[in-house]
């Protein structure tokens, strides 16, 4: 895998009824509740719904390397998504069919990156239910680098 195939984005995510984001969590996933838990089965169901597709990701051209979400504040949550782009013209005519598919316009599509691209089939346009009916909403997506910079420093030996 080269480091040009990785593509990554951001998001905020605000929890507006953890109650709801909960139940319906464990309701699909039977993940065990106990309110000393409660942090972590936020983080798991965000995870989860916010990265809900509705095919694997192979058949998007992707393979996710890596999902991670994190608290910045009350009720507030980052969420970094790297993948690996395995086919771009199908992750491209994947996202471009999902973004019209929700309203979008063509022409507005066609200055998509392709990290706008994974989070149109990632996030914004994926399976799970819209998140306003299970508890959260997402508040700010952007393009993220797939690596930190320390990362890129490490594989240059720096």
């Amino acid at each position: 895998m080269t480091k040009n195939n990785l593509h990554a984005f951001e998001a905020q995510l605000r929890i507006t009824s953890a109650a709801d984001l909960i139940a319906e969590y464990i309701a699909l996933t039977k993940a065990e509740f106990s309110t000393e838990n409660i942090p972590l089965l936020t983080i798991k169901a965000l995870e989860y719904f916010a990265t809900k597709m509705e095919k694997e990701p192979a058949e998007y051209g992707l393979k996710l390397e890596s999902v991670s979400v994190k608290c910045i504040g009350d009720g507030l949550f980052s969420m970094k998504v790297t993948a690996n782009v395995l086919d771009m013209q199908k992750l491209n005519e994947c996202a471009r069919e999902a973004f019209l598919g929700t309203g979008g316009d063509a022409e507005s599509y066609e200055t998509y990156s392709a990290s706008e691209k994974l989070a149109e089939i990632v996030l914004l346009s994926n399976a799970s239910p819209s998140p306003a009916d299970i508890g959260y909403n997402i508040v700010a997506t952007m393009d993220s680098p797939a690596y930190s910079k320390r990362e890129q420093s490490f594989e240059r030996g720096l």
